[in-house]
This record gives C-alpha cells, structure tokens and sequence, in this order.
C-alpha cells in the first residue's frame, strides 16, 4: 500500500492531482454509511444512497457507489493527468448521472451473483437496483432486470441531452472536457466489463 501511494503521489507531482483524490476515495470508502434498515422508498432514494451529489462541498460522502463512481472519476484524472475540479458547477449533474449509470449497469450485470451471496449469509445486506424495484413493485426478478435496463436508457439519453447542453453554452474549459471525456471513456469501460466479465456470469450473461 505504500509503494502505491507513492506513486500515485509522484504521479501527482508530474501532472494532474488525481493520486491525492484516489487516495482520499480509498480511505473514505472504509467508513461509508450501512443502507437504511428499513429499505429504500423509491428508486431515486436508492440512487441517492448509491451517489451523493458529487458536487457536494464536502465530497467525503460516504455511501457504497458515491464513493465507487467517485473513485472511477478520480482514476479517470490520474490516467490523464488531470487537475479539473469535479465539483465544477457545470459537472455536478452530468456527473451524477455517469455515476448513477455506472451503478444501474453494475447493479444489473452483478444481481444474481450478490443474491446468491446474500442468500448464503456471506454478505449481510442486498444492496443492488434490480432487487429495489423487485421489492417495491413487486415484480420477479426478470421484470425487475427489464425495468432497471429501462432506466439505464434513460440515463443514458440525459447524459447525451446534458453533453449537448454543455456544448451550446460553451460554459467548460479544455481540461474540464478532457475530463468529461475520461469520465465518459471510463464509464463505458465499467458497462463493458460488466457485461463479460466471468465474475458476472460469463457466457451465461451474454446478450445473445
């Protein structure tokens, strides 16, 4: 661990400022919030949970995915070797919502394996979107896969309206947008490994 933190600080020292933030994120997850005993309200509430606003002024936020997506960002500046603030104003929505999609894909992609887990006692809680919407809708697990993946597009089709929005009023900076496009490339990533990676079920979850 030490050997990695100094080199994500002589990274920093290079270009960029994204060790430090990594390092922070690494730390912090160590003390995120437990989910509410009494489950979750609403989609939204569970996103919520998953993904403080990542403009927060304190940005320790210490939730599962606020800190997951937060850590992806900070990686996605380390890689390269940004200094952009993501607490920029004009990022703070875009930014919720990659981070949200990050969340729904995985929350998707990694359902059965974290029931299966549960179910078996070697995890104490179900913390995942697919089983939210289950338990308030009371749908099966398949319609509950379906309505999470409708939520994804979604997602999805606010992230473009909110790039093009960002395009028209030419509010970003060179390097706010090379972290845009990072944070972009890095979300893609996680759809991608989410979908065929073994861990996740390999050929069984394959879209045919």
């Amino acid at each position: 661990m030490a050997a990695i933190r100094r080199g994500l600080l002589a990274g920093d020292k290079e270009k960029g400022n994204g060790g430090a933030e990594i390092l922070e994120y690494m730390s912090s997850f160590l003390h995120h919030a437990e989910p509410p005993r009494e489950g979750f309200g609403s989609v939204c509430e569970y996103l919520d949970y998953r993904m403080e606003d990542i403009g927060n002024s304190n940005r320790r936020d210490k939730t599962k995915s606020g800190m997951m997506s937060s850590f992806i960002f900070a990686c996605a500046k380390f890689a390269i070797g940004s200094s952009a603030d993501p607490t920029h104003p004009d990022l703070r929505r875009l930014l919720r919502r990659i981070g949200d999609h990050v969340s729904i894909a995985n929350d998707i992609a990694s359902h059965d394996k974290e029931k299966r887990r549960f179910e078996s006692g070697k995890a104490s809680a179900m913390i995942n979107l697919v089983h939210v919407i289950a338990e308030r809708e009371h749908l099966d697990v398949n319609a509950a896969k379906a309505m999470a993946y409708a939520w994804q597009l979604l997602t999805e089709e606010e992230i473009m309206g909110d790039l093009e929005e960002l395009r028209g009023r030419d509010g970003l900076g060179r390097e706010e947008w090379r972290f845009v496009e990072a944070c972009m490339a890095a979300a893609k990533g996680a759809l991608f490994s989410s979908v065929v990676i073994e861990r996740y079920g390999g050929e069984g979850g394959r879209i045919a």
